[in-house]
């Protein structure tokens, strides 16, 4: 990873930007971020490098209030602190499609089976 720490790889929810397809049009990337994007806001308020380092981790705003999207940003920031950053973006690699759409609606536990490589995709 030359000249990037792995969180630079991570938007703020915890998706791995590294695996969106054609760029990413995530509110929360680091790269392309949305000043609207309350996960975004509140880590930068914070200091946080990701909603994995708060101590209100999972509040119920943003993506994680998003029924589509709060089991694949919560799963995907447990995993993260499971495992730390750096094999969260090995494991999303491995495991992870690039249309992410296919793990909206999915629980955190499955985005959390399919990260580590025992859930269905």
């Amino acid at each position: 990873m030359t000249g990037k720490k792995a969180t630079d790889l991570i938007g703020y929810c915890g998706l791995a930007c590294n695996r969106c397809g054609g760029g990413c049009p995530c509110k929360a990337s680091r790269e392309h971020g949305d000043p609207d994007c309350y996960q975004r806001e509140c880590c930068r308020d914070r200091g946080l490098e990701g909603c994995w380092e708060c101590d209100d981790f999972p509040c119920s705003n943003g993506y994680f209030a998003k029924e589509d999207w709060r089991g694949f940003c919560i799963g995907s920031v447990h995993c993260i602190l499971e495992v730390g950053p750096e094999e969260f973006l090995a494991l999303a690699e491995a495991n992870l499609d690039e249309e992410y759409g296919d793990y909206r609606f999915k629980s955190a536990a499955e985005v959390l089976a399919i990260l580590k490589g025992k859930g269905p995709h």
